[in-house]
This record gives structure tokens, sequence and C-alpha cells, in this order.
């Protein structure tokens, strides 16, 4: 059992230092905008979040494409909401190409009430489903690209 266990310590210690290097190279920067009603005007906070992934494109992968994706709650009738969802994903691309990102590499895909993030019956109001999800990559990963360096 002693033989063992230097290896054991080895094989341990071997994972501690990998672990790290694994947990920042999978690390994702999320950029989400939350709607507060059933409309796709901005808060101050919706803004920056808006400002931060512009950044951070034209930073760190000016050449990626950007996905907005957005959904909404189940209030209101399926083809409301989906309409809703593709207001939510063009006032968010707008916002981008205010802040410097190309308008040919921002794509939007609207959701409408098809994939709730807090899964709910008809007509619930939940917060946390009126959202637009930016993602930046060809992929559609949060926050990855080719020049992505951490």
């Amino acid at each position: 059992m002693r033989k063992l266990y230097p290896q054991a310590v080895s094989t341990l210690c071997a994972v501690c230092l990998v672990l790290p290097i694994m947990a920042q190279a999978s690390e994702r920067r999320a950029w989400i905008v939350y709607f507060s009603d059933q409309s796709s005007s901005f808060s101050d906070e919706n803004l920056a979040v808006i400002h931060g992934a512009a950044d951070y494109h034209q930073t760190v992968c000016p050449t990626e494409s950007i996905t907005v994706v957005a959904g909404t709650d189940t209030v209101g009738e399926p083809d409301d909401n989906m309409r809703r969802s593709q207001d939510y994903a063009t006032a968010v691309a707008d916002k981008l190409v205010a802040d410097g990102v190309p308008r040919t590499l921002v794509h939007l895909t609207a959701l409408g009430e098809s994939q709730q993030v807090v899964a709910t019956g008809d007509n619930v109001a939940e917060p946390l489903n009126r959202r637009a999800e930016i993602k930046i990559g060809e992929d559609g990963e949060w926050g990855v690209c080719d020049g992505d360096v951490r």
C-alpha cells in the first residue's frame, strides 16, 4: 500500500494542476439582456451588457459572427410572442451595430416562447424568459473565438 501512496499523491497533484487550467479554458462569457416587460426598451444595465459584448467582440475576436437569440414568456398568443422575440433580437442587434459591430456579422434567432429558461404554463409572466442572449463565434459558443486567449 505504501508503494501506491506516492503514485496516488503524484496523480492527485497532476489533477490539481490541470483542473484550474481546464476551468480557465472552458470559461464562458455570457451576455444576456433581460426585458422587464413586453417592450424592447433597454435599462441602463441592459445597455452596459450590450456595450460589454460589443467591446469584447471588437477587442478579442472582431471577425467572428455574433448571434442574438431571443425568447419570450408565455403571456399572449404564440404568434405575438414570436414577433416580440424578433423585436428583442432586432433591438439588441441594432445596439451592437451602433457600438461598432459590423451588421454583416450579426445574425438573429427568434424563439418566441418555444425554448423557455424557466418552464411555465400558458400566460405566465416570467422575467427570465424575456431575454436576448448574445453569442459570439461561428458555433454560437458563449464568448469563445479563435482570438480568445485567457
